[in-house]
């Protein structure tokens, strides 16, 4: 027996914490992961000496919950786990696996599909059903599926009837939330153009000059497909309309909010190190805007790839200058169509006219008079930007609105001069 001054027994206290220490370390997930082992896995580590980042790890290409391809046409989606390390001894691939094999079969999994160094199983405890996918080359590797709906839960506010004021740089947008693992790192306004890719448009067009953007770091093991499916889900629930979404290297998804008053346009990329929300609010004065510089260019509203045929997405802006008709009965406007450089002057001057003409057709259908609307197209006669750039062209391809009774407050507004409206868009 020791007494309590003993040196020995100062020791063998150390000795003793050290070695709790070691064993509750040894308990743990490998860094990366704060999840234990599903019970059908926890064999595993009897018979693969797993690397230090055997589970989850922060390296953005595995994920708590996923979807994985077991094999042709087999997809599951669920918990995911990964694990990576080795088996001891020297023997070749094939005795490798069929050593794993008798393990996963004694701890409940079938056999579904085999290779000679490798497997597709699967395990089945009461309603949990579970996939595993076993490669051995150079080492062992088991991507795993637990099946189960997607666990992150998300509910947005829809925008208010007017717009929100808050600050970008400190505050979150009102209406579209982060997920609770989300870090904020910065926000702010962007004056560069907001670019939207609208399904079954050849390539993105530009729906305002400027946007709002709010920037987090990515949580590790947030997948792409949780994300996209998390916020599709969340925006939907929520009055917005999904125009576009694309799953890649990186993942983004569009969503506009058009319900009268408000006009706005959410942007939604993730890529492996952040996650960026922009949105680009179309809910402009055109009032107070027509009325400073008697002409506004209208970008958002989306015509059909070379036609004069308006899209859907069109409406939201174009009830916005529906409703200025509407408040003022006494005002005539001329609509006027204009293009960027590309294509033959005929051509585009023929397609302005029709397009100008389109939403002309547009508000008499919503019981304008005809008699106070008139069409012109310019063609492409009429640049306000550099036609050797994308943004410059996306700036040319418009719809203008005059009111050719109207005085312009400042000289330096006269024509050709024009103060952008998000609005329509034109696109060749």
């Amino acid at each position: 027996m020791f007494n309590h001054h003993s040196p020995l027994r100062g020791i063998s206290r150390t000795l003793l914490f050290l070695v709790v220490a070691i064993a509750l370390v040894g308990a743990q997930p490998a860094r990366g992961d704060d999840r234990p082992l599903p019970l059908q896995l926890s064999f595993i580590s009897s018979v693969v000496q797993l690397y230090d980042e055997a589970y989850l790890y922060p390296g953005y290409d595995h994920y708590s919950w996923n979807q994985y391809e077991f094999g042709a046409g087999n997809k599951q989606r669920g918990q995911e786990w990964l694990l990576r390390g080795t088996i001891p001894g020297s023997a070749a691939a094939p005795q490798q696996w069929a050593q794993l094999k008798a393990a996963f079969i004694q701890a409940g999994w079938s056999v579904v599909n085999e290779a000679s160094a490798g497997g597709i199983l699967e395990h089945k405890r009461g309603s949990i059903v579970s996939w595993a996918q076993v490669a051995i080359n150079d080492g062992v590797r088991v991507t795993s599926i637990e099946v189960g709906p997607n666990p992150s839960k998300l509910t947005l506010k829809p925008p208010n009837g007017q717009a929100e004021t808050f600050d970008i740089a400190t505050q979150e947008f009102p209406y579209l939330s982060p997920l609770p693992d989300m870090k904020p790192r910065a926000g702010r306004e962007a004056v560069q153009p907001f670019w939207v890719q609208i399904k079954d448009a050849p390539k993105p067009e530009m729906i305002a000059e400027k946007a709002l953007v709010r920037e987090y770091q990515r949580p590790a093991g947030l997948s792409n497909l949780q994300f996209l499916e998390t916020y599709r889900d969340a925006l939907a629930r929520a009055g917005w309309a999904i125009v576009s979404e694309s799953n890649g290297a990186d993942a983004s998804l569009t969503g506009h909010y058009s319900k009268s008053p408000r006009d706005l346009w959410a942007s939604l990329h993730l890529n492996r190190e952040s996650i960026q929300f922009a949105v680009a609010d179309g809910g402009v004065d055109l009032q107070s805007t027509l009325g400073k510089e008697c002409h506004v260019a209208l970008y958002g509203v989306l015509f059909d790839f070379n036609q004069s045929t308006l899209k859907p997405e069109s409406d939201s802006v174009l009830r916005s200058l529906l409703g200025l008709l509407e408040k003022r009965p006494a005002l005539h406007l001329e609509i006027q169509g204009h293009t960027d450089i590309v294509g033959d002057a005929a051509y585009n001057q023929t397609l302005s006219e029709a397009r100008a003409a389109a939403v002309v057709k547009w508000l008499n259908a919503h019981h304008i008079a005809a008699a106070r609307l008139t069409s012109h197209g310019y063609g492409k006669s009429q640049p306000i930007a550099d036609n050797g750039s994308d943004e410059g062209r996306a700036k040319n391809r418009r719809v203008e609105v005059v009111d050719p009774n109207c005085k312009p407050a400042h000289a330096a507004h006269e024509r050709p001069g024009l103060s952008p409206v998000h609005g329509v868009s034109i696109s060749q």
